[in-house]
């Protein structure tokens, strides 16, 4: 698992640097890595290049979402229904956010 977390005031920058500037535009539009490319894009490219590195099977799956104003938005699905978030107690304790919409993704 990874996360990406990104906190401030408003108009600092966080979009910027979450996504940076998307380089093509229309429905085929892709974040490329460019020096405009914000931490998800570089971070999701790290993680292709080292699984290609590894030679094994993989799937990733991504979840994007907002905390604003203590209310959770998913981003890939913004009519999604309540988001909850809660801690899962089992032997590998991690927090979960329910209703929060998954996708396959593939290498870039």
């Amino acid at each position: 698992n990874c996360t990406i977390f990104a906190y401030g005031q408003t108009g600092t920058g966080k979009t910027y640097t979450m996504e940076g500037i998307r380089e093509t535009s229309g429905a085929n539009a892709r974040w490329q890595l460019s020096r405009h490319a914000g931490i998800i894009s570089r971070s999701v490219q790290h993680i292709f290049d080292h699984l290609k590195r590894c030679g094994s099977d993989y799937s990733v799956k991504v979840s994007h979402l907002e905390l604003y104003k203590e209310e959770l938005l998913d981003l890939l699905n913004p009519g999604a229904e309540e988001l909850r978030i809660y801690d899962q107690k089992n032997d590998n304790a991690s927090t979960v956010v329910h209703n929060l919409t998954e996708i396959s993704v593939g290498n870039p």
